[in-house]
């Protein structure tokens, strides 16, 4: 279609619509720029796998002594602000947690591998992830809202030394 002296744009998009289809989309599944859409899933198919391959995978827990102690770290809260955090683990899973103002008590809970924590106040719930290699250990904490994520390590001692 040849857009004429006059003629107005609705009309040569109206006229270009009709051309097409209803579905525009439908051409690139029809045969024409398929080639164009595999590549293309393809590509982004290989960078969320190679995305996912330098992940680390945390270490199933499947005890209390694997997390018991005393850890430190930061809380981040999304869109606001980071502050130190404090986190004792007790043998029986028993935990407390302080923060800027907030104390907050609470309970890991073990299941499958797995280890969650409940803590209030506020009530905050979610995962609690270990990575142990190299000789050093790490937590997250990952509250199941995204209100916060928490990247701990064991707290030192007055000697220098991690306590477990």
């Amino acid at each position: 279609m040849t857009v004429t002296p006059g003629s107005s744009r609705s009309s040569w998009a109206a006229a270009g619509a009709e051309e097409r289809g209803p579905y525009p989309w439908r051409a690139a599944l029809n045969g024409e720029g398929t080639a164009a859409v595999v590549i293309a899933a393809l590509v982004a198919a290989a960078l969320m796998l190679a995305g996912c391959a330098s992940m680390p995978i945390s270490d199933p827990v499947t005890s209390f002594d694997q997390v018991a102690g005393q850890w430190q770290g930061l809380i981040s809260f999304p869109g606001r602000f980071d502050q130190f955090i404090y986190l004792t683990i007790d043998d029986d899973g028993r935990l407390f947690a302080a923060w800027g103002s907030t104390q907050s008590w609470g309970q890991v809970t073990l299941s499958g591998g797995r280890a969650r924590f409940q803590m209030r106040p506020p009530p905050f719930e979610g995962d609690l992830q270990l990575f142990a290699g190299n000789g050093r250990r790490s937590l997250v904490m990952r509250e199941v809202w995204g209100s916060f994520v928490a990247n701990l390590t064991p707290q030192r001692t007055s000697a220098g030394a991690a306590p477990r």
